[in-house]
């Protein structure tokens, strides 16, 4: 019979593995505590560790909302800013103000030209004199 630690040690040889290549473990990978199927190794090694996770995550979450909600919930309420003056500046006019006004407004793009009179009297034959 093996003492209740090497029990546990073969235990968890047989669970996960890979720790067989520790010392403490290589002399326990071939005995068995306990007949495992694959499913039940599986689901020790992944479902275990996945519902206690979810747990303590379930457990923190409402031990927060409790702590939260023992707290005294009084409003924060905020000064409002303090206004903001515009600084006043002088107006300065330059000269070239309006020039300056002209070339940003100036349009580049041409007026539609006017369309040519149609002379319906025109061909393509070569003029003769008339007798």
């Amino acid at each position: 019979m093996l003492p209740d630690r090497d029990k546990i040690k073969s235990y968890l040889a047989h669970v996960y593995p890979e720790l067989t290549k520790f010392v403490r473990f290589q002399n326990l990978a071939h005995t068995q505590y306990i007949q495992m199927t694959e499913r039940y190794r599986i689901f020790l090694r992944i479902g275990i560790p996945t519902i206690v996770f979810f747990f303590v995550l379930i457990t923190g979450i409402w031990l927060g909302t409790l702590i939260n909600n023992l707290r005294d919930q009084e409003q924060i309420q905020l000064d409002s800013p303090p206004g903001v003056a515009p600084i006043p500046k002088e107006s300065y006019v330059s000269p070239y103000h309006e020039i300056k006004q002209q070339m940003v407004e100036f349009n580049p793009s041409l007026p539609d030209p006017l369309y040519p009179l149609l002379d319906y009297e025109i061909s393509l034959e070569p003029i003769t004199s008339k007798p």
